[in-house]
């Protein structure tokens, strides 16, 4: 009996350990989310068993079952966006020192800048259309460079009613800006008012057929800005900061399918704020209409802290602790919108 019991012993442990090695079981599953703060790993482990979970293959492909992502990594192919990706919270090159190198982030059109709504004017304005935006067909690359996470599409997306009539936008990436504390993150201000969290949908004129040719053109590049306020979670925002946790070096991609982007942005797309400005990393190319949503969407303060808690390329590395532009001078732009409200002024 002794030796039956030692034996049984012997086999529980052994299980145990085998268990705590294999990725997607047990201990392996903290592996998904062990860069997240307590709190906001507590709620991602919720809504991570929400679903049918990860299954895990010999080729360490890890499968997402519920219209998820397959996140198999594939170096080499990192697509960073138009500009030079420095941290901005680099103190020994931050925004403040930009300006030397890269004369142009001392323009007089550059971005982001407080909208303040008493200088606002109206316009008519095209509505925005989103093409080819559903989460059937669309399907994206998630990378993290060490500043910023990414969303690279893998199928087409355009966008019309960018600005310039009758030119059609795709869909370049989408990254966000955020900072230490929540009531700062966003890039643009309204009324003197910053916000946890900002998503950009970097667009490029489709008549110039890519991202870096479209750059140098006046009219190549539109940007749809989206501010994320304190409020109800997003479920497709988990999704994408689950994501990153894939990504073990720098030019990593994650596969990401079935993510409706749709939801991450505001429901009403029909007001918006629009400005001719830069983009908000060196080389800071003042050749960018912004478009800026009055609507917002929500997020939740742990998945605020997710984003804080991403660290600059690697594990054990600096985390991100912003990754904004500090508002720059508007020298009497003109903004418009298409509300209404704006139109007895």
């Amino acid at each position: 009996m002794v030796h039956t019991g030692l034996s049984l012993a012997a086999a529980v442990c052994l299980l145990v350990c085998l268990m705590g090695l294999m990725p997607g079981v047990s201990g392996g599953k903290q592996d998904v989310y062990h860069m997240i703060k307590p709190r906001a790993a507590f709620r991602l482990s919720t809504a991570w068993n929400r679903d049918p979970g990860l299954r895990v293959s010999r080729r360490r492909r890890w499968r997402y079952p519920a219209g998820g992502f397959n996140a198999t990594r594939t170096k080499g192919s990192f697509r960073p966006s138009v500009g030079i990706r420095i941290p901005v919270n680099n103190h020994a090159f931050g925004p403040s020192k930009w300006p030397s190198m890269y004369p142009q982030c001392s323009g007089r059109r550059q971005s982001p800048i407080n909208i303040q709504t008493s200088h606002v004017h109206f316009s008519v304005l095209e509505h925005v259309t989103l093409i080819n935006f559903r989460p059937q067909t669309a399907s994206f690359s998630v990378s993290f460079d060490g500043d910023t996470v990414t969303l690279t599409p893998r199928t087409r997306l355009y966008v019309q009613g960018m600005g310039v009539r009758g030119t059609t936008y795709c869909v370049g990436n989408i990254h966000f800006h955020w900072s230490s504390q929540h009531d700062h993150g966003s890039e643009h201000a309204i009324n003197g008012v910053l916000l946890p969290l900002e998503m950009h949908i970097l667009c490029y004129a489709h008549k110039y057929g890519s991202l870096t040719k479209a750059k140098s053109k006046k009219d190549g590049l539109a940007v749809l800005a989206v501010l994320f306020d304190l409020g109800n979670v997003n479920p497709t925002l988990w999704r994408v900061v689950a994501a990153t946790d894939f990504i073990h070096n720098v030019g990593d991609e994650v596969p990401i399918v079935g993510l409706d982007i749709r939801q991450l942005m505001p429901t009403r797309l029909e007001h918006c704020f629009r400005y001719y400005g830069s983009m908000t990393t060196p080389p800071c190319a003042e050749n960018v209409i912004w478009t800026v949503f009055e609507h917002m969407q929500t997020l939740s303060i742990e998945q605020f802290q997710a984003f804080q808690a991403l660290r600059q390329g690697l594990p054990g590395r600096q985390l991100v602790a912003s990754n904004s532009r500090p508002i720059q001078a508007s020298f009497r732009r003109s903004i418009v919108s298409n509300n209404p409200v704006f139109r007895a002024r």
